[in-house]
C-alpha cells in the first residue's frame, strides 16, 4: 500500500517514465527480445543498432533472464507493462529487504519499518531510469538473505533457494551493484564463520552446501557466464575503464542534505556538481535518528560492526576523486574498475544504514510519549500541504503537481495530492492513537512526501503511458525487412518516437550505426575513432551492398581514402584480389526475420558482398545454399564473394548451442522453483503459481510462429477477397515481394507513420474505387488520416494480424475536417530565413474535441533532411514535448513533395500551448505552400 501510494500516477496510469535510460536503453531492449519471441525466434543478435551487436552477451541485455523471457513472449512488453514492473520491484525489494532485517535480529515491526524505508528511499526515486539498478535493488536483499538463512540452516533448500535468487540477480540485474555488494557479504560470511569456527560439523555442512549453491547458481546462470567469458575479448569495457571513466557521476559535498531533505536532490546539475540521478540518498530524519539509536546496540552486535566497517570506505568512495578512497580501490580492489558512477557505492551505505534503522526502532518505539508522535504527524502533514519549504530550492510542489498530473482538470490536481497525503495522515493518526506502530506510521508519511516531492526530478513525465504506446504502435510488429538505403538514412531521433530518442531503429526497423549502450564493441570504436573516411564511405552505403574496389588491410592508409572517389571501398583481412574486374549488379531483399535475411544477387562479374554487422562469431552465409567462407572487412564488419550471375544469398546469426543453452537454463530453473514450492508450506497455493509461470515461458518458447509464415496463410484470404471487385484499382503497402495474385496490384512501401509520399505518388490518378491493401505493413495513423480526406469507408474490410485490405469509395467531402489555419502562400526557408509557418493554439481548446489533431503542407527543394516540421508543446516551465520531423519522400510530377503528420488531440498536455512550424537548416532553399491545421474524427480501421 505504501509504495502503490507513494507512486500513485504510475498506478493510475497518469504519469510515465519516458526519459532516461529505463526508456532509451532499457525498454527497446526488452521490445526487441519480444518482438523477437513472438517471431517464433529466440533473442540472439540486434540487427538494428551499434551496427548490429551480440544480443546475447549483452551483460546489460537480459536476453538469459527468465522474467523478460515469460513476459516478453506473453504480454509482451511496454511502457505499461515497464511502469508495472518498476513498481513490482520496488515491493520485491521491500519485502526481502524485511525478511534480511529481521534476519539481522530486528524484531518483526522493526523489520516492516525497514522495509517501509528502503522502499521508500531515494535510491528508487532516484534510479527510477537506471532500470537495471532497479532489479539489482529487488533481488539483493534477497540474495542476502538467501545467505543468511544458508549460514544458520545448511541444507538443500537453503543452497537452492540462494541459487534461485542469485541467478535472477546475475541474469536481469545491474553487476556494478551485485559487485558493491559482494563485499559486505564477504564480510558478513568471514565474520559468521569466524564466529562459529570451532563447531567443525556446522562449518563442513556450511561448506559443502555453500559450494553446491555456487555450482547450482553457475548452472542457473549458465548464459551470463558465457556471455561474460565470450564477450570479454571483444569489449573493451570489461577489460577495465580509466580512473577517469571511472569517476563521472559521483555523490557530492552538495548532495549530503539528501539524505534528510528531499528537496537537496532536486537541484540541477550545475548546483549539485553531478547527474541528480546520483544525488538522491534520501533515507528520512526519522530513520537517521533511528540509525542513531541502533548505532547503540552495534557494538554489542559483530554483524553490524562488520557492515559499518564496508559501509565507512564505501561513503567516502562514492565522492569519487574528491577523496582517495576511490582512486585506491579502482587501483586495488577487484572489479572496481568495471563501471561508472561513483554514486552507486551510496548502495551498500544503505544496506547498512536500513538494518541499524530497524534496530533503532525496536529500541526507541516504546520509551517515546505519544505527544511527540502527534507533534511530529501535524508538522509532516503541514510540510506535505505547503509549497513553502520547497519554494527556494525547487518549484513549489503544488506547481509540481499542477503541472504532473494530465487529464483531470486544473484545480483538482493539487487536490487529488492532498487527499492522498491526507489519507495518510489520517492512518497514521489512528495508528498513533491506536498505540500501534506510530513510529512506523510517521516514517511512511515522511517517505511518502519525499517520493512526492522529488520524482518528478528523476525521470517521470505527465504523459499517460498509452499515449507512448500509441507511438510505438504506430509501427508494424516486426520483424520488418530492411531498406537498403544509405546508413547515414536511418538514425536515431526524437522525432519518430517521441519522446524516446535514442536506440528508436529497434522499432522503426532500420539498421544503423546509432546506439545507446555501454556494451560496444572494440572493432567498431577502431572503426570510427581511426579510420573516420572509411566510415563515412560506409554511411553513404546500405546495410548490404556490392563492391568491386577490394584492398587488403596491410595496403590500408585510412587518410589516402576519398569517401567521394571510391564510394564502394572494401578493406579486407587477407588477400584481396588485384584481377577483380569492375561490374554491374543489383541486390534485393526477399525474405528474412530478426537474425536472418535472404536476397538475391545479379551481378555481371565476381563480387564482394558488404554486410554492414559486426563481425562476430555465428554469422553464417550461403550462396544458393552452400556455405561460403566469411572474410572480416572494414575492420568491424564482414561480408563474402559472390559469383557473377543471379544468385540466392542467405545471410544468419546461427547460434544452435546457445538456443539449447537458455532453454536447459530455464527448464533447470524452473525445476528448482517447483522442487522448493512443492516442499514449502504453503504448496497448495504456490506451486501453480510456479506452474503459471513455467507455462508462459514454454508459450514464450515455442508457442510462437514466424511472422512469415503467418503472412504466407493471410494474404491468399486477402486475395480471394478482393477478387469480389475486379474493377477495383489494388494497393498494397509492404516491406517484401507480394505474391502474385489476379488483381492488377500497385506495390508500394511506406515504413515511417508519419510518412504519405509513398501513397501520393502511387494513387495520383486517384482512382473511383480503391482498395488499400497491406502486406507485413499497415496503415498508419496518418496514412489513415489522408485517405480520409479523399475517400470514405470502408465499405468493406478484411483485416488479419500482419495483413488486410479495405474497400473504400473516392469522396472528397465525405468528413470534412475542422480547420484551424489555412494558408497557401508560397514561403521560402533559407539561412536567412530558416522557420517559418509558425501556428499555435491552446491545448485545452482542443481537449473536448476529441479527434485527430492534423498539419499538413507542401514542399520543394532539398529532400535530404534539412528541412524538419516541429511540433511542440510549451507551458510556463517550459517546453514540456518536441518532436522535429524530417521532411522526405519523392516529388510529385510538378516537383512537390506532401507531407501529413497527425497526432490524436488526447496527447496533448493540459495547460500547455501546442505550436507547430518548419524549420530549415540548409545551406540552400525549401520552399513551403499549402500549409494547413485540422483537427478530425477518424475511427481506428485496423489493428
Amino acid at each position: 500500500m505504501i509504495v502503490l501510494l507513494a507512486y500513485w500516477p504510475l498506478v493510475f496510469g497518469w504519469a510515465t517514465i519516458p526519459y532516461g535510460d529505463t526508456q532509451d536503453c532499457w525498454l527497446p531492449w526488452r521490445w526487441l527480445i519480444a518482438s523477437i519471441l513472438q517471431d517464433g525466434s529466440l533473442p540472439q543478435w540486434n540487427l538494428w543498432q551499434q551496427m548490429g551487436y551480440p544480443l546475447h552477451a549483452d551483460l546489460q541485455g537480459p536476453a538469459w533472464y527468465v522474467e523478460a523471457i515469460a513476459l516478453g513472449g506473453t504480454v509482451g512488453m511496454g511502457p505499461a507493462v515497464q511502469q508495472g514492473l518498476f513498481l513490482a520491484y520496488i515491493i520485491i525489494g521491500a519485502w526481502g529487504m524485511r525478511r534480511w532485517v529481521e534476519g539481522l535480529g530486528a524484531s518483526p515491526s522493526g523489520a516492516l519499518l525497514g522495509a517501509a524505508a528502503y522502499a521508500l528511499s531515494g535510491f528508487f526515486t532516484g534510479h527510477a531510469m537506471h532500470q537495471f539498478a532497479i532489479i539489482s535493488a529487488a533481488w539483493l536483499p534477497w540474495c542476502l538473505w538467501g545467505v543468511q538463512q544458508l549460514l544458520a540452516r545448511p541444507g538443500w533448500r537453503s543452497a537452492l533457494r540462494l541459487a534461485l535468487f542469485a541467478s535472477l540477480q546475475l541474469t536481469g540485474g545491474n553487476h556494478s551493484l551485485l559487485i558493491l555488494t559482494g563485499y559486505p557479504l564477504m564480510v558478513l560470511v568471514t565474520v559468521e564463520l569466524w564466529r562459529t569456527r570451532h563447531d567443525r560439523i556446522l562449518t563442513r555442512a556450511r561448506s559443502a552446501w555453500g559450494l553446491a549453491a555456487a555450482f547450482t547458481t553457475v548452472l542457473l546462470s549458465a548464459g551470463t557466464f558465457h556471455a561474460a567469458v565470450e564477450a570479454a575479448q571483444y569489449v573493451d569495457r570489461l577489460q577495465g575503464l580509466g580512473l577517469e571513466q571511472a569517476q563521472v557521476n559521483p555523490f557530492t559535498w552538495q548532495a549530503i542534505p539528501s539524505v534528510v531533505f528531499p528537496w537537496a536532490a532536486t537541484q540541477g546539475s550545475d548546483q549539485l556538481g553531478t547527474d541528480p540521478t546520483m544525488a538522491n540518498a534520501y533515507l528520512g530524519g526519522i530513520a537517521c535518528v533511528l540509525v542513531l539509536a541502533g548505532g547503540f546496540r552495534m557494538r554489542r552486535d559483530p554483524t553490524l560492526m562488520a557492515l559499518l566497517a564496508v559501509a565507512v570506505p564505501m561513503f567516502l568512495a562514492s565522492f569519487g576523486n574528491a577523496t582517495a578512497v576511490h582512486g585506491w580501490m579502482w587501483s586495488v580492489v577487484p572489479g572496481m574498475d568495471l563501471f561508472r558512477f561513483p554514486g552507486y557505492f551510496m548502495f551498500p551505505v544503505l544496506l547498512t544504514l536500513v538494518p541499524l534503522a530497524a534496530i533503532g526502532y525496536d529500541a526507541l518505539e516504546e520509551r517515546l510519549p505519544r505527544w511527540v508522535a502527534a507533534g511530529a504527524l501535524v508538522v509532516l502533514a503541514l510540510l506535505a500541504l505547503s509549497s513553502g519549504p520547497w519554494s527556494v530550492s525547487a518549484p513549489a510542489l503544488l506547481d509540481l503537481f499542477r503541472s504532473g498530473i494530465p487529464n483531470i482538470p486544473d484545480p483538482d490536481r493539487a487536490m487529488v495530492h492532498a487527499l492522498t497525503i491526507a489519507f495518510w495522515s489520517v492512518a497514521a493518526l489512528t495508528l498513533v492513537l491506536a498505540k500501534r506502530n506510530w513510529l512506523f506510521s510517521l516514517l511512511a508519511l515522511e517517505g511518502l512526501v519525499a517520493v512526492h516531492a522529488t520524482r518528478w526530478h528523476t525521470a517521470m513525465a505527465p504523459m499517460a503511458p498509452s499515449v507512448l504506446q500509441a507511438r510505438i504502435d504506430e509501427y508494424p510488429p516486426g520483424p520488418s525487412l530492411p531498406e537498403l538505403d544509405p546508413m547515414a538514412m536511418h538514425r536515431d531521433g526524437a522525432g519518430p518516437v517521441a519522446p524516446l530518442w535514442r536506440n528508436t531503429r529497434v522499432f522503426q526497423g532500420g539498421p544503423s550505426h546509432d546506439g545507446f549502450n555501454s556494451f560496444w564493441l572494440t572493432q567498431h570504436h577502431r572503426l570510427v575513432a581511426e579510420h573516420p573516411a572509411l566510415y563515412r564511405s560506409m554511411l553513404a552505403r546500405p546495410l548490404l551492398s556490392l563492391s568491386w574496389d577490394v584492398r587488403a588491410a596491410t595496403d590500408m592508409d585510412d587518410s589516402r581514402i576519398d569517401p567521394q572517389r571510391e564510394p564502394d571501398i572494401v578493406i579486407v583481412d587477407g588477400p584481396a584480389r588485384p584481377q577483380l574486374r569492375r561490374g554491374e549488379g543489383a541486390l534485393t531483399v526477399t525474405a528474412g526475420d530478426h537474425q536472418r535475411l535472404v536476397l538475391n544477387s545479379s551481378t555481371t562479374t565476381e563480387a564482394f558482398l558488404l554486410v554492414q554487422q559486426n563481425h562476430y562469431p555465428g554469422w553464417r552465409v550461403r550462396v544458393d545454399g552452400a556455405p561460403v567462407p566469411v572474410v572480416r572487412a572494414n575492420v568491424a564488419a564482414f561480408g563474402v564473394w559472390v559469383p557473377a550471375g543471379e544468385h540466392r544469398v542467405e545471410v544468419a546469426f546461427e547460434r544452435r548451442g546457445l538456443a539449447i543453452l537458455l532453454q536447459l537454463q530455464h527448464l533447470a530453473w524452473f525445476t528448482g522453483l517447483l522442487l522448493l514450492l512443492w516442499k514449502g508450506g504453503l504448496r497448495k497455493a504456490t506451486v501453480p503459481l510456479g506452474l503459471i509461470g513455467l507455462l508462459a515461458w514454454a508459450y514464450a518458447i515455442y508457442g510462437h510462429r514466424s511472422k512469415a509464415d503467418r503472412l504466407a496463410e493471410q494474404w491468399p484470404r486477402i486475395q480471394l477477397w478482393a477478387a469480389n471487385w475486379p474493377s477495383a484499382t489494388m494497393v498494397v503497402n509492404s516491406d517484401r515481394p507480394v505474391p502474385a495474385g489476379d488483381h492488377l496490384t500497385r506495390p508500394f512501401r511506406i515504413s515511417a507513420p508519419d510518412r504519405v509520399e509513398g501513397l501520393a505518388a502511387v494513387m495520383q490518378d486517384r482512382p473511383d474505387t480503391l482498395i488499400y491493401a497491406w502486406h507485413g505493413a499497415f496503415a498508419s495513423r496518418t496514412q489513415q488520416s489522408w485517405l480520409s480526406l479523399h475517400y470514405r469507408g470502408p465499405v468493406d474490410s478484411l483485416v488479419g494480424p500482419h495483413s488486410g485490405a479495405w474497400l473504400l469509395v473516392r469522396d472528397e467531402q465525405w468528413g470534412t475536417p475542422t480547420v484551424l489555419h489555412r494558408d497557401h502562400e508560397l514561403v521560402r526557408l533559407g539561412p536567412d530565413a530558416p522557420y517559418g509557418r509558425d501556428f499555435r493554439i491552446s491545448s485545452d481548446s482542443l481537449m473536448g474535441e476529441g479527434g485527430e489533431l492534423m498539419v499538413s503542407l507542401r514542399y520543394h527543394g532539398d529532400l535530404g533532411g534539412q528541412g524538419r516540421l516541429v511540433m511542440e508543446q510549451v507551458t510556463d516551465a517550459g517546453t514540456q514535448h518536441y518532436e522535429a520531423l524530417p521532411l522526405l519522400g519523392p516529388t510529385g510530377p510538378d516537383g512537390w513533395a506532401e507531407a501529413l503528420v497527425v497526432r490524436p488531440v488526447a496527447s496533448l498536455i493540459p495547460g500547455a500551448r501546442w505550436g507547430t512550424y518548419v524549420w530549415y537548416e540548409g545551406s540552400d532553399s525549401l520552399k513551403v505552400k499549402d500549409f494547413e491545421v485540422m483537427v478530425k474524427k477518424i475511427a481506428p480501421r485496423n489493428r
